[in-house]
């Protein structure tokens, strides 16, 4: 019995070990360090939407993708003049917390937007979207995701439960707002998805679920 428990605590202290030197080896690569992968997961968390409309949202209105409206504190899904299709991409409001690092997000990008084009001697097309890497948009994350998955090991291997895929930030949104008592309409609004989908798939999760009936 204690040469089980010895044992078991030398693997988890071993694994420990391992993980913060791999952390550490991490930190130290200078383009392991996805920062275009933080801004992806907390846009995903703080506004619900879909990977795509992420990776293509960019600092001012255009034709290809969505936009933040800073003064506004709305962010468009989709871009000037683009036609609505069965994936919903209505704009949705930005709340404090994102609007908070969307600004210093933008002061970054604003900065080295600027120090490109001083070098360039002429305007420069980079940092125009929120989710760059080394100032080019991305049109996915699936590399970083994948790195990020491994460094915190939460691979289905060593789980034992199902991939965590990008998506799982949109579920999230969803089930926070439920949690939150949110009115379905509003929050289906905001995600871009329809009333009955919301409360057929999170609305056990909502405060109020079955509250009537309960006091029948």
């Amino acid at each position: 019995m204690l040469l089980a428990g010895a044992l078991g605590f030398y693997r988890e202290f071993w694994c420990d070990v391992v993980s913060r030197r791999e952390h550490v080896r991490w930190r130290r690569k200078r383009f392991a360090v996805n920062r275009h992968l933080a801004r992806f997961i907390l846009l995903g968390l703080y506004t619900g939407s879909r990977r795509a409309a992420i990776c293509n949202v960019q600092w001012m209105a255009n034709t290809t993708g969505g936009w933040i409206d800073s003064q506004r504190g709305v962010m468009h899904r989709r871009g000037e003049g683009v036609a609505e299709t069965n994936k919903r991409q209505p704009p949705v409001r930005l709340g404090k917390r994102i609007s908070a690092h969307l600004a210093r997000w933008k002061r970054i990008d604003d900065s080295a937007r600027d120090e490109a084009a001083r070098q360039a001697g002429e305007p420069v097309s980079a940092y125009l979207h929120v989710v760059n890497y080394m100032g080019r948009g991305v049109a996915s994350v699936r590399t970083a995701w994948e790195m990020a998955i491994d460094n915190g090991w939460l691979d289905p291997a060593i789980t034992g439960q199902s991939a965590i895929t990008p998506h799982v930030l949109r579920h999230t949104r969803a089930t926070w707002m439920m949690f939150k008592g949110v009115d379905i309409w509003e929050a289906a609004g905001a995600l871009g998805m329809s009333a009955k989908t919301l409360d057929k798939v999170y609305g056990h999760h909502h405060v109020d679920f079955q509250r009537n009936a309960a006091e029948v």
